[in-house]
């Protein structure tokens, strides 16, 4: 019997010796902090497309190289709809640097008359390699909403 539990502690000794968060992952709530959100259409070129404007700052001590977000837009009945796409950044984004970024939305995955939306930080890769994915925490998302309170 003891060689049983000598061999499970060699096998989780191992298993988490590559991944320092393996363990740790679950204590860390999100490593950015979201400042701004804002979904309109804006004019370019002749058409009107919806842009979604997102600043963030990356609030770990790595350098982030990919962050996957979820977009989800409270239609006019005020009902929340995922869009059909997650967006993705991956420019880098180093700690403490504030980052603004604009994506440029299908204008058919987004109601004209939107009354909110919200994002939520899905995944991160960090240059190390390693991966930070979010579970669904008010601390990983942004919320506008035009309801009258």
């Amino acid at each position: 019997m003891g060689q049983g539990l000598a061999a499970v502690c060699v096998l989780i000794s191992c298993c988490t010796a590559g991944n320092p968060l393996a363990i740790a992952q679950s204590d860390v709530k999100c490593p950015l902090n979201l400042s701004h959100l804002d979904l309109r259409y804006r004019h370019s070129g002749g058409n009107s497309q919806p842009q979604l404007n997102l600043a963030f700052t990356n609030i770990s001590e790595r350098k982030l190289t990919r962050i996957v977000f979820a977009l989800s837009i409270l239609d006019s009945g005020g009902y929340s709809r995922s869009h059909d796409d997650d967006l993705i950044y991956s420019k880098g984004a180093y700690p403490g640097k504030p980052v603004f970024f604009r994506w440029t939305l299908i204008p058919e995955s987004v109601d004209i008359h939107h009354t909110g939306e919200s994002v939520e930080v899905k995944e991160v890769a960090f240059a190390d390699g390693s991966t930070w994915r979010g579970d669904g925490s008010p601390a990983c998302t942004a919320t506008v909403d035009f309801h009258p309170k």
